[in-house]
C-alpha cells in the first residue's frame, strides 16, 4: 500500500510525501520524497498529478512494483486527479482510494471515497480504529 499526500509553506516549496507499507508494517525504506516544480504555487492538483505520473511510470516501465492500493490525501479532487493519471498510464490493476478530511477538518470525520468519488464511506468517529 502505497500513500501519497501534498504539503507546502503558504502555497511555495510544494512537495509529495509518499509512504509505503506492506503487511508487516511501515517500510521505510520505500518512502519517497517529491520535489514539485513548474506547478503553480497552492495548486495541489497538479502537483498530485506530477508526483503520481512520475511514481507510476517508474511502474510501468518495470523499475517499480506496483502496489495493491494507492491511497490520496484530499477527497474528491485528488481522487480524481489519480483516476486521470490511472487512464493516462493505462493502469487498472491498483485499487485507488481516496481520503477527505470532512469541512471540519476534525480527526474522526474523515470519508472514504473507493474508486470514485460517487459514493463516499464515511468513516464512524467511535470506531476503535481512532483511540
Amino acid at each position: 500500500m502505497e500513500c501519497f499526500d501534498i504539503s507546502h509553506s503558504h502555497g511555495e516549496a510544494t512537495v509529495a510525501s509518499c509512504v509505503v507499507f506492506d503487511h508487516q508494517g511501515p517500510r521505510k525504506s520505500d518512502y519517497r520524497h517529491f520535489r514539485i516544480e513548474g506547478v503553480a504555487a497552492g495548486d495541489d492538483y497538479a502537483a498530485m498529478q506530477q508526483a503520481l505520473t512520475r511514481r507510476l511510470k517508474r511502474v510501468k516501465s518495470g523499475e517499480a512494483v506496483a502496489p495493491d492500493i494507492l491511497i490520496v490525501d484530499g477527497g474528491k479532487g485528488q481522487l480524481n486527479m489519480a483516476r486521470e493519471v490511472f487512464k493516462q498510464l493505462d493502469i487498472s490493476n491498483i485499487m485507488l482510494l481516496g481520503v477527505a478530511k470532512g469541512t471540519t477538518r476534525k480527526a474522526g470525520l474523515e470519508s472514504l471515497f473507493v474508486e470514485t468519488a460517487d459514493n463516499p464511506l464515511d468513516l464512524d468517529p467511535a470506531s476503535p480504529h481512532y483511540t
